[in-house]
């Protein structure tokens, strides 16, 4: 009996003993579910294999199977996997978007210090997806992010303060509430002064980041909190551009269509319309492109009628010139032609003078010489007559082949 009660009393000991041990494993393992850094080397290595392939898949547009590598290196730790992962959520590449696994892997990747996914959540609540919208949360993710020195943080950043609100209280007034959030500007007022500053500083840590640029340049051609300068909206702008961003393509060719601190150039425009396609205001800029083609082909008829009214008075004068210029030879070779019959007579009556003379036995040499004098002024006509022929000629040819 005594034995018995011992055991009883071991296996309620032992009982008790192995609770606690097991509420702590359990405890231990829930902690082993949240996000952690993988300091395995080994598995460091495998993890970046995983997510080497997931780059290579995605630049191929697979993104079921970039998903499936993002999925297993995220598995052993990766945070850049698990930015990716809640990305392709977000957007819906390889899956159903789903805004709440975007967050839920965007916190994971945050939590281990990833500041694209704190930007990344920062952007869900800015634009309201999966989430009421809300400046202010956004704000405070990018302004984690920021503080790694994420450029794109501190781009969206100077975008929250540049559409915040006046900082009024609105939901007073009757208005929906959407309408008093917009007016309120989400939680957060409205400073382009900051916006600004922000912007700037995300190009000075990435010179090329389109949006940041693009912000700029919008700062400057409306004159938000500096003074309104044409010429360094139009710098910033064409830097956005050559580094992808197709709102500044829009921009710029809004500035050549209407001749906003440019020249105004339908053609410049024209080729900057056509280069902004397919940013997300395809109808405003096909009927720019559609109202360009017809001014510039307008135009282009236009100089082509000139070029064949300018070409036809040019032929008219010239055929009139040709026309002159015949009737002056005309003229000159029958004067010539005169000139020559009168000389033919007067060697004529020379040559009957200078028989006579001879027959009488009279001096000759006065004869001789005005006959000889008469031949050769006789061959010099003849030359000048014919030099005159060939030219009259030419230009009744010319005549010939562009006025009739």
């Amino acid at each position: 009996m005594k034995i018995a009660k011992s055991v009883l009393k071991l296996m309620i000991l032992f009982f008790f003993a192995i609770i606690p041990f097991s509420m702590d494993t359990s405890f231990a393992y829930a902690q082993s579910m949240k996000p952690v850094a993988n300091n395995d080397p080994a598995n460091k290595a495998e993890a970046n294999i995983y997510y080497e392939n997931g780059e290579k898949a995605n630049g191929a547009a697979s993104y079921t199977l970039a998903l499936e590598y993002y999925k297993s290196a995220a598995n052993l730790g990766n945070a850049m996997a698990m930015n990716k992962i809640g990305f392709y959520y977000q957007i819906g590449y390889g899956v159903n978007v789903d805004y709440a696994k975007a967050m839920e892997w965007y916190k994971k990747s945050a939590a281990l210090g990833n500041s694209d996914a704190m930007s990344n959540i920062g952007n869900l609540y800015i634009d309201g997806q999966g989430v009421p919208k809300d400046y202010a949360k956004a704000l405070e993710w990018m302004k984690k992010s920021a503080a790694l020195n994420n450029p794109t943080a501190f781009n969206n950043i100077g975008f929250i303060y540049e559409n915040g609100g006046d900082g009024d209280d609105y939901s007073k007034l009757g208005l929906s509430d959407e309408t008093s959030k917009v007016l309120a500007g989400y939680g957060v007022k409205r400073d382009y002064t900051k916006a600004r500053e922000n912007y700037e500083k995300a190009i000075s840590l990435n010179p090329n980041l389109p949006r940041a640029l693009f912000h700029l340049g919008n700062i400057y051609e409306n004159g938000f909190g500096v003074t309104q300068d044409y010429n360094k909206a139009h710098e910033y702008y064409v830097k956005a551009m050559v580094n992808g961003d197709l709102d500044a393509a829009h921009r710029l060719a809004d500035f050549y269509y209407e001749g906003k601190g440019v020249a105004q150039d339908d053609d410049t425009a024209l080729t900057l319309y056509y280069k902004a396609r397919g940013a997300g205001n395809d109808l405003s800029v096909s009927n720019r492109i559609a109202e360009l083609e017809a001014r510039i082909k307008s135009k282009e008829d236009t100089k082509k009628q000139q070029e064949s009214d300018e070409a036809e008075q040019q032929k008219k004068s010239e055929c009139h010139r040709l026309s002159n210029e015949m009737d002056s030879l005309l003229s000159e070779s029958d004067r010539l032609e005169n000139l020559i019959e009168l000389r033919k007579s007067a060697i004529s009556l020379a040559q009957t003078n200078l028989a006579l003379a001879s027959s009488r036995g009279a001096y000759t040499g006065g004869y001789s010489a005005n006959l000889s004098e008469l031949q050769s002024g006789y061959i010099s006509m003849v030359k000048e007559y014919n030099s005159l022929v060939k030219a009259r000629n030419k230009v009744v040819d010319k005549y010939r082949d562009k006025c009739e």
